[in-house]
């Protein structure tokens, strides 16, 4: 009777510990799997992959490199250069990020193909301060630096920044050269941005922000960025082709583009 009781004892313990280790292994692989489902992408990181693309083109901005890889079935990442330069990798580690890419010709950018969109990439806006290398066309006085960088920058395909002088009203443009250098901070009145800083317009996707206000059976774009125009707080805009869905937003953080009948854009957009 002794030898059954340890037996069972034994036995229990035995299936015990079974347990608690086929707990603990379907616990961690929900883990890695859950991980794995809902890990954030890795967008935008400054440096280049250090893997062999398999393709290479000239794009114009980031945004076009990164819209370059997610039309390619065979894409997992992309480095964007300054340059024009955009570089297509089709491993799902594209190595380790190297850094050391900016240089004189160029500054570069990675990332992966999932990115919902270019705004991950941290454009950048407002910098005190103006580009020290050669403009690329004459300088020209406007009314405000929107102008500035929605008419002028936007609309010169060699532009790849902009300064505009409070003061003076003068509007300079600029090609990735002025990435190059620090900023020339001794002009006090002076604001850079990149041409990505423009305003944007029926861009595809959704926006990602804190909502306004919201509106259904919206019958076009132009009444959604109408009502928009007329609500204080609204930014933005996102509609929905389909549902005739408009909502309104105060930000749009990040951009959700597999709404593939949605449309966005800025409440100073013209249609």
């Amino acid at each position: 009777m002794t030898r059954f009781y340890h037996f069972m004892t034994q036995r229990s313990s035995i299936n015990m510990s079974r347990k608690i280790f086929l707990f603990v292994l379907a616990f961690a692989s929900f883990h890695a799997l859950a991980q794995a489902l809902f890990k954030a992408p890795r967008c935008c990181i400054p440096g280049e992959c250090t893997r062999s693309s398999y393709w290479t083109q000239n794009t114009n901005d980031r945004g076009e490199c990164l819209r370059a890889c997610q039309a390619d079935p065979f894409c997992e990442w992309w480095t964007w250069y300054s340059d024009g330069f955009c570089a297509l990798f089709d491993d799902k580690d594209c190595g380790t990020i190297d850094t050391t890419c900016s240089g004189p010709q160029y500054n570069c950018w990675s990332g992966e193909d999932d990115c919902t969109t270019d705004l991950e990439c941290n454009i950048q806006c407002e910098m005190p301060g103006q580009c020290a290398s050669n403009t690329i066309a004459a300088p020209e006085i406007v009314s405000d630096k929107d102008y500035c960088a929605d008419e002028l920058c936007l609309n010169n395909e060699d532009c790849e920044f902009y300064t505009f002088d409070s003061i003076t009203k003068i509007c300079s443009l600029y090609d990735h050269q002025c990435s190059a250098a620090p900023l020339d901070t001794g002009c006090a009145s002076c604001i850079t941005g990149e041409n990505e800083c423009g305003k944007r317009c029926s861009e595809p996707g959704s926006c990602n922000g804190q909502i306004e206000n919201s509106f259904q059976a919206v019958l076009t774009e132009e009444e959604c960025l109408t009502k928009c125009q007329a609500d204080a707080d609204c930014k933005y805009y996102t509609f929905n082709f389909v549902t005739g869905m408009c909502v309104l937003y105060s930000t749009c953080d990040s951009v959700d583009g597999s709404c593939t009948y949605c449309v966005w854009g800025e409440n100073r957009c013209t249609l």
